[in-house]
């Protein structure tokens, strides 16, 4: 018998894709195993175009969604997977529709607005991916603490 990680890497082609899809189904036990395969694949595309860290990206759509792609949280006017709110999406010309509805398109959409943070803070803030949740440095230290403990 191959080892787990041999396994892993068997049918999801490669060790980052295999380590989020660890992360994922870790993070989410009750995750369809298919659709945890097709998210992690799709989290390590975007993450390698726009250069973000496929894990931590992983552990921000569980805190914002729990990898649920038709989220909306109608208080806050927050849509899809990632969460993104509807000045930024506006703001990002994106389609609010696809958001909820369309897997790569709205793991896309969450990766250029992280990678839009990372543009602007990154070399100056090691937590600049707190930005995605607020400005607020306080808010921003609670976002930090509860999106690590799904890393």
């Amino acid at each position: 018998m191959l080892p787990t990680t041999m396994l892993c890497i068997y049918f999801l082609t490669t060790p980052d894709v295999c380590s989020v899809y660890r992360q994922v189904v870790s993070n989410k036990q009750s995750i369809n195993p298919k659709y945890a395969q097709e998210l992690s694949r799709a989290i390590v595309k975007v993450s390698k175009q726009y250069d973000l860290n496929p894990n931590l990206y992983a552990a921000i759509l569980m805190q914002e969604s729990a990898y649920r792609l038709n989220a909306v949280n109608k208080k806050s006017l927050d849509f899809g997977i990632a969460q993104i709110n509807d000045r930024t999406i506006k703001a990002f010309r994106l389609n609010k529709r696809k958001l909820t509805s369309n897997l790569d398109y709205a793991i896309e959409a969450g990766a250029i607005v992280l990678s839009d943070f990372k543009k602007r803070h990154g070399k100056k803030e090691t937590y600049y991916w707190t930005r995605y949740n607020t400005s607020h440095p306080g808010k921003r230290l609670i976002y930090k603490n509860k999106v690590l403990r799904f890393y």
